[in-house]
């Protein structure tokens, strides 16, 4: 495993290294291309991922257009988190919008390890703590106008303007593409 991967999981919980071990022993590597549906939307998400190299967005149909909903890179945790935990199918799309190196990891892999191993159902809860209040922010900035957005979004992924159409950053800001291109010269 790439040892970000494991910095990562060091920065969320200090998890011993045997338990690591267990953990990687369940976790398997996978690779995709650019453009691969990671998550379908009317599918149940089964796997929790993190991205060694890429990018994904989220996405749901709105009247034949997608809306983006969030963007995830390198060194963090993507799937649809309301199916993975709920069973339930997902609402969101979560596309590769890069050739991508993901490890992923089982739901039912997932819940045995953390009713098994304390540790490993510790770091779960940060994960998803972590997630919680990615989304909660999300919701707050829905009271920002669109040029705080892009601010925020470039502080946030400085580079993300090199990796990601400006089609999707303009549907995540809720703006059209020649608004985005307005914001973007002053």
């Amino acid at each position: 495993m790439n040892s970000q991967f494991i910095n990562t999981i060091r920065s969320i919980y200090n998890i011993e290294e045997s338990i690591l071990n267990i953990l990687q022993d369940k976790i398997e590597i996978l690779e995709f291309p650019a453009r691969y549906k990671l998550i379908k939307s009317g599918s149940v998400a089964n796997k929790i991922f993190f991205v060694e190299k890429g990018a994904c967005r989220s996405y749901y149909l709105k009247d034949g257009n997608e809306i983006t909903t969030w963007f995830t890179f390198e060194n963090d945790f993507t799937t649809s988190f309301y199916s993975f935990i709920s069973n339930e199918p997902s609402h969101e799309t979560i596309e590769l919008l890069e050739d991508s190196v993901l490890y992923g990891l089982k739901f039912n892999d997932l819940n045995s390890l953390t009713e098994e191993y304390p540790a490993i159902n510790h770091l779960y809860r940060k994960v998803l703590e972590l997630n919680f209040v990615r989304q909660e922010k999300l919701l707050t900035e829905r009271f920002v106008t669109a040029k705080e957005k892009y601010q925020n979004l470039i502080i946030k992924f400085p580079g993300i303007l090199q990796r990601v159409p400006l089609g999707h950053i303009a549907s995540y800001l809720g703006i059209t593409q020649s608004t985005l291109s307005r914001i973007r010269r002053k």
